[in-house]
């Protein structure tokens, strides 16, 4: 099928300086706004993929679920949420705060992720932006003291990967990846975004969907056992390009999505 016109593209590198880092789809992250105004002081290599060892870039990963940054950029990112979010009382205290994965973790109270939040964009090469919604920005804890487990204390969807010189990189999860038609050009080296709701019927009724809940699709892949046939067909697909779609779980950051993956044309 044809890209939707309001895809966004943005080209894929290629980080060959080890096995390892072949395997992922790495991008350009420029930068992070919030309310439009670019954040000042991430270093300059914060995003950036090291030319000796591999280490850092940014990497666009359907297993990971809550996309997260290097230290350098965290810190500022969170801090100018936090103050961004000065109207809404914060939960807990700053020591629980810093808990998480090199803190701070920023959670607030209210009954579901405000419109009025602040709007974050993720930057990248060639002018294309990732533009995540409220629904992108906070999960929602859960309380198995509550008869449906769910809770109204909602945090951050960032989290700190580490310091640079630990070989940490930026992660685009999948929970920030929810309800974008996601193409993975590979004979153009390039991928795309498109804001979409993914669970619409039009992804269901469409003759090359393949339906795959709560797996990644290299997990799905490798389950299909006796399915050698289909796989293969599947994979030199995938050479070519693919497009993949996460259906929001309303509860828990958990995403055990849905995700609807089919091919690219010839």
């Amino acid at each position: 099928p044809p890209p939707p016109p309001n895809m966004q593209y943005t080209p894929l590198i290629h980080n060959t300086l080890s096995a390892f880092t072949s395997q992922f789809y790495y991008v350009g992250l420029l930068g992070v706004s919030i309310d439009g105004e670019m954040l000042e002081g991430i270093p300059a290599g914060a995003f950036a993929i090291h030319p000796g060892t591999g280490d850092g870039g940014t990497i666009l990963d359907s297993g990971t679920t809550l996309t997260s940054f290097v230290d350098d950029a965290y810190h500022i990112i969170v801090k100018a949420f936090e103050r961004a979010m000065l109207r809404y009382p914060m939960h807990g205290t700053e020591e629980h705060r810093n808990e998480y994965i090199g803190g701070p973790f920023l959670c607030y109270r209210f009954d579901s992720p405000p419109s009025s939040a602040p709007s974050v964009a993720l930057h990248l090469a060639q002018g294309s932006a990732l533009a995540l919604r409220p629904a992108h920005l906070f999960w929602r804890l859960l309380d198995s003291d509550t008869t449906d487990n769910t809770s109204d204390i909602y945090c951050l969807a960032f989290t700190n990967s580490g310091p640079l010189e630990s070989g940490a990189r930026n992660v685009i999860g999948n929970f920030q990846q929810q309800d974008f038609l996601v193409h993975y050009d590979m004979r153009n080296s390039r991928v795309g975004f498109a804001e979409v709701r993914c669970n619409d019927s039009i992804f269901r009724r469409h003759p090359d969907v393949v339906v795959v809940e709560g797996l990644s699709l290299i997990s799905w892949v490798e389950g299909q056992g006796i399915m050698v046939g289909f796989v293969s067909n599947l994979l030199a697909n995938i050479v070519v390009g693919y497009y993949s779609c996460f259906v929001p779980k309303a509860i828990g950051y958990h995403t055990h999505t849905h995700t609807y993956i089919y091919m690219s044309p010839e």
